[in-house]
């Protein structure tokens, strides 16, 4: 612990050893900033390839299903099998 940080100092901190805190402080928070945006793009980044992962074993049929305008809706395929019903 810093000797200005004790908590039973009554004493006021001189103006000089509150700019040195003040400097301190921002120089850690500008190096800590990088790693911490990095980090989160990153944990971001991984997550969402293990949400894909996750979805393309659980459903495979989305893995071969191919180009999204191929597909037909849903309306469609309940169209189709009212009509070969009748």
């Amino acid at each position: 612990m810093a000797l200005d940080d004790t908590p039973n100092s009554s004493e006021p901190k001189s103006p000089e050893m509150a700019k040195v805190k003040k400097y301190s402080s921002q120089t850690a928070l500008a190096m800590e900033l990088p790693f911490t945006i990095v980090g989160a793009v990153l944990l971001g980044g991984v997550g969402t390839l293990v949400v894909i992962a996750l979805w393309a074993w659980r459903f495979p049929e989305l893995r071969r299903a191919g180009v999204l305008s191929d597909m037909k809706s849903v309306t469609e395929d309940a169209s189709e099998a009212a009509e070969r019903m009748h």
